[in-house]
């Protein structure tokens, strides 16, 4: 996994929660995919279904991948690059993803999803938008 520290902005998300609260979460977008807030995706993701991946680490195929479809996928970090946890939510047919944190790094988890020097043809393939947030985020949206 290559981190990068770019200029990438940090910028808001709003999500819904099951608790059907909206909350605003920042987020890094990745440096492959599409762009999750390009104005075409708004509507496209909206009322999509957040399912935690399974393994939650997706560095390997889904388990749960039957049930993943039209959905975003909610990944942890760790155990391999970027683009192949994404890569497994997309070929499981979810709609994005969002990868959180493997560690509570406070304000300092800002890096932007690289698909890292061994993997650019994997990143080529990568169609979906995904973002990365802190790991408080990602245990929030678990509940």
């Amino acid at each position: 996994v290559v981190l990068l520290h770019l200029p990438t902005p940090v910028r808001p998300l709003v999500l819904t929660l099951s608790s059907g609260e909206s909350r605003v979460f920042h987020h890094v977008g990745a440096a492959f995919g599409d762009d999750l807030l390009n104005p075409r995706n708004a509507l496209a993701l909206r009322d999509l279904p957040l399912v935690p991946a399974s393994p939650l680490h997706a560095c390997e195929p889904l388990g749960n991948a039957s049930s993943l479809a039209g959905t975003v996928v909610l990944i942890e970090r760790g155990g391999c690059n970027f683009t192949e946890k994404v890569m497994h939510a997309q070929t499981a047919e979810a709609r994005a993803a969002i990868v959180f944190d493997s560690s509570h790094n406070g304000e300092r988890w800002g890096l932007a999803m690289s698909a890292g020097a061994e993997a650019p043809p994997a990143a080529a393939a990568v169609h979906i938008p995904s973002v990365f947030v802190a790991r408080w985020v990602g245990e929030e949206l678990m509940l």
